[in-house]
């Protein structure tokens, strides 16, 4: 007989127990921080002498893969079992057995555990999974409902399968899964078990941990248990098998977490994180005003500055996604400030009408892949010092995405010498970074994804096609990322103004801006651009109006633009044409110097930018003149960019 217990420490299961439980057969429970406790809400110990129809649906008589699901496959064997048997029929047809709880036990989160011995014979698997109603669905991941397979035995070797499946089973689906091997398994009866929480699942093996995941994104709604044996190739020939021959499962049983954990502060000051050595995450001061305002709802704008890696319909719109899932109450709102080819330098530029302007709470930096313009360090810090002088309750988070270049560093444990920068950067101020590329990096020496391909690549997860940016898959990985690492940053949600200490960079980029063209003096041939009719200007026209605002063109050599400013740095943003486009510049009456100005992308007229040589602090006037242009082309003038101001 099977008796009631109740245990207090933390494996226990608290609470009054739906139904008997053997305490003989209590499995181990994964332990839990003190304050937290292991509540049973349903289980099923397959006592008496038929399945208990309040619980189960008996599925079958039809079709299921090699096979036929047929009911009478699906029985209790008397001794506290439920077996699922596998037959072959009088007319060769091979049958096995599945229950559900659809409509009868459907929930959402939990610890969900079976006790179950496999069978002996070849050609069909057995397996414990959780299903939903919308998981054929497309568009939200698996947010709308997820498989999740605990358990699959399809091999006889100690192999264990677990994987979680989401957007339908056509085109569109998506699966991510691990083996486990252990040749006990083969014998006896072992637990197998899924922590599924707003976060992640987390699968166990007789109490052990043997894989987690946030792929996918998390299941938000609530699914119901299956326990199946299925025919088919992938467990082997099942005309090789001596059946009958079943499962047994002794019982399963969901759990509910209870209580409250005690808070848990990761901020370190000052930090002392190594700006030499790459981690994932960098928790420092953390995220407080974000998570304060999300708990709190009303508006919470959120801002990503960096180049095409964000500027694509990706992680950023996939993080987005998230946060307006995880705070349904709080009003989400996207400041999309990418703009591809672009990197820390020109983001100084432009952080304030940009991004400022739009008043966020926090803003994402993403430039580790685009650099700075030689300026990496100054305007790193130049950006953050703006957004902290114009709102102190701003949060910041540095993102670090990988290209093909980076991969060996970051598997050796090392950050690419624009990130050692950048962490520098962070360890003063106290911002949170997350390295998107150890997972990629991670993973691709496991040899779990192939960095670099293109086309089908026999169902192996590719990361990117030309080293740099994301498929969808990889985009996918990125926000899980940047999910688990606002997960660890969620208990630091006490508002506070960040402080604003002394710069690193004496002449760091704090008062760079961008200011239109027609603020300069411009010779007698330049003429205004008409954005809607340009054909050059219209070639990338979304990006090319991003980065010229305003633009004006000559056709002619010997044009100039003469620049007064007080500061120390002067650049403008161009689309250069042909090859031989050549500008002459002379700063304060020095020699002059010759700029090439060659259009790199030979597909489309991109647009460009580029500084001149950096001068002490003070006042200057640049006459930059156009030296040469190829046959029939024109010379296109958009926004200037200035490290300090324009003068009169």
């Amino acid at each position: 007989m099977k008796h009631p217990i109740l245990l207090s420490c933390a494996f226990a299961i608290a609470g009054h127990l739906p139904a008997a439980a053997d305490e003989s057969k209590s499995p181990n429970l994964p332990p839990l921080p003190a304050g937290q406790q292991w509540r049973m809400v349903w289980n099923d110990e397959f006592d008496g002498k038929e399945l208990d129809p309040a619980k189960w649906n008996v599925q079958g008589d039809h079709v299921r893969k090699g096979g036929m699901w047929l009911k009478k496959c699906s029985l209790l064997d008397g001794r506290g079992n439920l077996q699922l048997l596998a037959t072959q029929e009088a007319d060769g047809t091979y049958g096995t057995g599945a229950v559900n709880t659809k409509g009868k036990f459907e929930h959402k989160h939990g610890l969900w555990v079976a006790r179950m011995q496999m069978p002996k014979q070849p050609g069909f698997w057995s397996a414990f999974w959780l299903m939903g109603n919308t998981v054929g669905k497309v568009g939200d991941e698996g947010m709308d409902g997820t498989e999740i397979d605990v358990i699959e035995y399809p091999k006889r070797t100690g192999e264990l399968n677990m994987a979680v499946h989401w957007d339908g089973y056509g085109k569109d689906h998506q699966v991510r899964g691990t083996r486990h091997f252990d040749k006990a398994f083969t014998e006896g009866f072992h637990t197998y078990a899924v922590h599924w929480n707003e976060k992640e699942y987390v699968f166990y093996y007789d109490g052990k941990e043997v894989w987690r995941t946030n792929e996918g994104m998390i299941s938000r709604v609530p699914q119901y248990i299956i326990l199946s044996n299925e025919v088919g190739s992938w467990a082997g020939d099942i005309k090789e098998a001596k059946l009958p021959d079943h499962c047994l499962i002794d019982y399963v049983r969901v759990y509910d977490l209870e209580g409250a954990p005690p808070p848990v502060a990761e901020e370190s000051k000052p930090s002392t994180n190594d700006p030499l050595v790459a981690e994932e995450l960098r928790v420092r001061d953390g995220l407080p005003n974000l998570f304060a305002k999300l708990k709190a709802g009303g508006p919470v704008r959120i801002a990503y500055l960096g180049g095409s890696i964000t500027a694509a319909e990706g992680w950023r719109v996939k993080t987005t996604a998230w946060f307006k899932a995880q705070y349904p109450k709080a009003e989400i709102l996207e400041i999309n400030a990418a703009i591809s080819g672009t990197g820390s330098d020109y983001g100084a530029c432009r952080i304030a009408g940009d991004v400022l302007e739009k008043k966020p709470d926090l803003v994402f930096m993403e430039h580790r892949v685009n650099g700075g313009g030689g300026f990496e360090a100054k305007s790193v810090e130049g950006i953050v010092r703006r957004i902290r002088k114009a709102d102190p309750h701003t949060d910041i988070c540095l993102v670090y995405t990988i290209s093909e270049g980076m991969l060996k560093d970051l598997q050796a444990g090392k950050p690419p010498r624009f990130g050692s920068i950048m962490e520098t950067v962070a360890n003063a101020y106290g911002i949170p970074s997350i390295d998107l590329g150890v997972e990629i990096a991670r993973r691709e020496k496991a040899k779990t994804l192939i960095f670099k391909a293109k086309g089908w690549q026999n169902g192996n997860l590719v990361f990117s096609e030309d080293g740099t940016h994301p498929l969808e898959a990889g985009h996918a990985i990125y926000r899980d990322t940047v999910v688990r690492s606002m997960f660890r940053m969620m208990p630091l949600d006490q508002a506070k103004a960040h402080a604003l200490p002394q710069p690193l960079e004496p002449r760091c980029w704090e008062n760079a801006t961008t200011v239109p063209i027609q603020k300069a003096t411009l010779s007698a041939g330049w003429k205004a651009v008409d954005p809607a009719k340009d054909p050059i200007y219209r070639g990338t026209s979304g990006r090319t109006h991003q980065m010229l605002r305003g633009a004006v063109k000559c056709d002619r050599a010997g044009e100039t633009i003469t620049v007064k400013w007080n500061g120390t740095t002067l650049g403008l943003s161009d689309i250069p044409q042909g090859d031989g486009m050549e500008l002459e510049v002379t700063i304060d009456q020095q020699p002059p110097v010759t700029i090439q100005r060659p259009q790199t992308d030979k597909r489309q007229p991109y647009s460009r930018f580029f500084y001149l040589p950096e001068q002490e602090p003070g006042e200057h006037t640049a006459v930059i003149r156009i030296k040469s242009l190829p046959e029939g082309t024109s010379y296109y003038a958009g926004q200037l960019l200035v490290v300090g101001e324009v003068m009169p």
